[in-house]
């Protein structure tokens, strides 16, 4: 049962890999824009609420790259 788990860990993490790999440049310039929005947006509670959410989805698609890609043991 242990090598089972250690290979489904595997495959997770090189599947998040390959999902990094493939998001390429859009990963830095998503932060930029997050960014920049932040920067630009009026001073509503509108405005960065919608930017939060953005934000929050980001870094949860990037949280969880990196935990499946830790867990496999994959750079």
């Amino acid at each position: 049962m242990g090598n089972e788990i250690s290979e489904e860990l595997r495959r997770r993490g090189v599947a998040a890999s390959t999902i990094r790999e493939a998001l390429g440049d859009w990963h830095t310039r998503e932060a930029e824009r997050i960014i920049v929005a932040l920067a630009k947006a009026p001073a509503t509670v509108e405005a960065l609420l919608t930017i939060q959410a953005e934000a929050k989805a980001y870094y949860r698609l990037d949280k969880e790259l990196s935990s499946a890609m830790n867990s496999g043991n994959v750079d």
